[in-house]
């Protein structure tokens, strides 16, 4: 039985195996690429749907729910550009953004695909038509996501209240939806990381065990994004050194510290996975596993072998 410490070994070993900080700085490069043209389709739908939810100054909500998160350079930059995006509701712009954000964003997610195969250690053997569906599909459910969030978190208190009024609920309803906003969009983010760790790569693995990952993902990745808005704060000087191009700076660091964690969570499922296939290869050793698990006797052997090379002091081999 493994022990926290050979965990703690097979995962170095596996992280460091994979090149995983070089593959979080290729995909940070991919998801830049892909944000900004993600983000002016989304501002332009989301000027239908604040005009469709009553909303008068979109742009004017944002900002404030934004808050002190954002440095007031950026906000400067953002304002101006927010307002003519809302203030355009011209249907050719959504269909123009749309097609460019797919096609940006699908990059992005081709990238993932291509590490989190090298995480799981399969090949690429889908057939092209596929590849393309799963990429363009993980890219519309990654807006969507995204665009629900920003819905929850800019509109949910304002829709909770007048919910809460037209239904007679109170005042303790409308307090349980401004403060349950942040989990819920959470769980979104959860689910949608899970959908990536399982249908992304080749592997094959069962959806239950990408919990694992996923949920270490949001949680590092809530910490991380408290810890680096303090750090940027508090103690950098991004703008007072690069000065307009400090918010790119730190834009990009953002996105490398949040690949590079998508890229952990992966890792975990591999090893999680890689336990598991090791005890159903025990069972049917001793006769105990049911019959239509062998079909997937390959991959759980080869994860046997794997899981139990990275776990193995080096020189046991006596090389």
């Amino acid at each position: 039985m493994e022990t926290a410490k050979d965990w703690g070994i097979a995962f170095y070993r596996k992280f460091s195996r994979d090149d995983a900080m070089g593959s979080a700085a290729e995909m940070a490069f991919r998801f830049m690429f892909a944000l900004f043209p993600l983000l002016v389709f989304l501002a332009a739908l989301s000027a239908y749907i604040a005009r469709w939810l009553g909303i008068d100054n979109p742009t004017e909500e944002i900002l404030t729910q934004a808050g002190d998160r954002l440095p007031s350079d950026v906000q400067g930059v953002l304002e101006p550009q927010l307002r003519e995006i809302f203030g355009n509701r011209n249907p050719g712009l959504i269909t123009v953004t749309a097609v460019t954000a797919i096609w940006a964003a699908s990059t992005g997610t081709k990238t993932v695909m291509k590490t989190l195969n090298q995480v799981y250690e399969v090949d690429e053997t889908r057939p092209f038509l596929k590849k393309q569906v799963v990429g363009v599909g993980l890219t519309i459910i990654g807006g969507l996501v995204f665009l629900a969030g920003a819905i929850i978190l800019v509109v949910g208190q304002a829709l909770g209240q007048q919910i809460a009024e037209a239904i007679g609920l109170g005042n303790a309803w409308a307090v349980a939806v401004t403060y349950g906003r942040i989990p819920v969009v959470l769980v979104l983010i959860a689910i949608a990381v899970g959908l990536v760790y399982w249908s992304a790569p080749n592997a094959g693995l069962p959806f239950k065990w990408t919990s694992w990952g996923a949920a270490l993902f949001v949680v590092a990745w809530v910490v991380a994004t408290i810890a680096f808005g303090f750090y940027v704060a508090n103690f950098a000087s991004y703008n007072a050194t690069y000065g307009s191009l400090g918010a790119v700076i730190i834009l990009m660091t953002w996105l490398y510290l949040s690949s590079l964690l998508l890229i952990v969570g992966a890792e975990v499922n591999y090893l999680v996975d890689a336990r598991t296939s090791e005890a159903r290869s025990e069972e049917r050793q001793r006769g105990d596993e049911p019959t239509n698990a062998d079909a997937r006797s390959s991959r759980a052997e080869r994860q046997d072998r794997a899981l139990e090379s990275l776990v193995r002091p080096r020189g046991a081999d006596g090389d």
